[in-house]
């Protein structure tokens, strides 16, 4: 594991890449709709890190087998929507325009580009296609996290041998302070927002990780709100993991 590397699966706007940057992290972005990479090679960060070589971008899709080809649907009205997935891409409120891409494997990105000490997936109603490759890898990251668009990932996150997990609301991003000092390579001070994936790792809450079954009855709870259309219920989620070991290992507490 290359405790200073992090994979940023699903680079969108590259936002969450340029966060890792700033910390001092290399990173690997995967990303298969080429109007965000172009989007994103705008950014400064982003086009210095490339070219000195501490930012790396695949051009490609998450899928069963690498090598392939397979349609990806480009939503231009909400470009952060696109996927694999059309209905997913479209949500029933857009058109989408169909394109190819190449397709690469969770174990191929991490014989070529080596394991790396973070992931972060978004990849647009695909993720479950990340945790299940995940939980079939031998070497694993220190930490995790995956957008909660399926019910199976934390199940496949547990399979893969983590047992520790924090289930972060995205929504409220604009109230989250970064640690100073960080615990995460440097300290960068940044205003976070819905279209990152915020804190990680050992910068999370040291008090919020919970068990397995803590996190299934979270889980629980707020499908049952979004089954009722609750207002609280509005609110999007990621599903951070990791292991108990790693996180005595640093200091922090392994339960709440």
């Amino acid at each position: 594991m290359d405790r200073n590397l992090i994979y940023d699966l699903g680079l969108h706007h590259g936002y969450d890449a340029e966060y890792y940057l700033n910390k001092g992290f290399k990173v690997i972005a995967l990303e298969a709709n080429p109007l965000m990479i172009e989007r994103a090679r705008k950014s400064l960060v982003i086009a210095e890190a490339e070219q000195a070589g501490k930012l790396g971008i695949v051009p490609m899709a998450l899928w069963h087998k690498s090598g392939e080809s397979i349609s990806f649907y480009v939503n231009r009205t909400k470009d952060d929507w696109s996927s694999i997935e059309k209905k997913w891409a479209e949500k029933g409120a857009h058109r989408t325009q169909e394109i190819t891409v190449a397709t690469i494997t969770l174990a191929d990105m991490f014989e070529k580009l080596g394991v790396p000490y973070y992931v972060k997936c978004d990849i647009e109603g695909a993720d479950v296609i990340f945790s299940e490759q995940l939980a079939e890898q031998a070497l694993l990251p220190a930490f995790v996290s995956c957008e909660t668009s399926d019910p199976k990932i934390v199940e496949h996150f547990r399979a893969a041998g983590y047992d520790r997990f924090q289930y972060v609301n995205q929504a409220l991003h604009p109230k989250t302070v970064s640690p100073n000092p960080s615990r995460e390579g440097n300290f960068f001070e940044t205003q976070f927002h819905g279209h990152m994936s915020g804190l990680f790792g050992l910068d999370l809450p040291s008090d919020r990780w919970i068990s397995y079954e803590e996190m299934s009855e979270q889980s629980r709870l707020y499908t049952e709100l979004r089954r009722r259309r609750f207002p609280l219920a509005h609110a999007w989620f990621d599903i951070h993991a990791s292991k108990t070991e790693t996180l005595a290992a640093a200091g922090a507490p392994a339960s709440v």
